[in-house]
């Protein structure tokens, strides 16, 4: 694949999407919406685990209903800080899921700190607000999306049903490591396998954490119109 981002592969399922960049500095609450969004998701990426607190915090106060972590939440992967990560997120009183980024996979304790498959990246299916969300590990630069994911995202996609809108969330697309840069068009292929031509829902988007400049607020609304808000960090 050229540069083409992911995003721009999938825009076309999407047309009306737009993505917004908000001049605010801080994880402020964001103003109210005259139409409330459907759903709202809070994500972060790549941000310092000293900030981390403050953005949780400033998350949940703005009316979200869960929140995605895209990795890199660490700096060295110690099994200190996993632990403490993982402590913040456990007092989070929203739903919040973490995928693992390359900085977290330093330690092997990873999945067991965490709760993913003993010696398996993860991936994992969350239904939310009649939105179906695909949440999938692929930072290990050597390996990419392993092949017991690659049959778990076959399968979930062909079961995705035209009518619920299904995202898929993954920590890297921008990587171009010899495991990972062919399974880009592995990835297109199989999506346009499971267009709505083809009997089953296609993503009606799919985020990594190169569009999270840090810290955003992704709203999705009733005709499947989402809006990507990227906020700066206050501390």
């Amino acid at each position: 694949m050229s540069n083409t981002t992911i995003a721009d592969v999938f825009r076309v399922n999407n047309p009306t999407s737009q993505v917004e960049t908000s001049p605010a500095s801080g994880v402020a609450s964001p103003e109210p919406k005259e139409n409330p969004a459907t759903l709202s998701l809070g994500l972060a990426a790549n941000v310092s685990i000293d900030t981390l607190p403050a953005i949780l915090q400033n998350l949940q106060s703005a009316d979200i209903d869960a929140i995605i972590l895209f990795g890199n939440i660490t700096q060295t992967g110690s099994v200190d800080e996993l632990r403490q990560v993982k402590v913040m997120l456990d007092n989070v009183r929203i739903p919040t899921y973490f995928i693992p980024g390359t900085n977290d996979l330093q330690s092997s304790v990873v999945s067991s700190i965490f709760g993913f498959r003993p010696n398996s990246q993860m991936y994992q299916e969350v239904d939310l607000a009649g939105f179906r969300l695909l949440l999938l590990d692929n930072a290990d630069p050597t390996v990419g999306i392993a092949p017991e994911q690659w049959a778990w995202l076959a399968a979930a996609l062909a079961e995705t049903k035209k009518e619920t809108p299904t995202f898929l969330f993954l920590h890297t697309r921008t990587q171009t490591t010899p495991a990972i840069e062919p399974q880009n068009g592995e990835l297109e292929r199989l999506f346009a396998l499971a267009s709505p031509a083809g009997g089953s829902a296609s993503p009606s988007a799919v985020f990594d954490a190169s569009m999270v400049d840090q810290v955003a607020i992704l709203d999705v609304f009733e005709d499947n119109r989402w809006s990507l808000t990227n906020l700066e960090i206050r501390n």
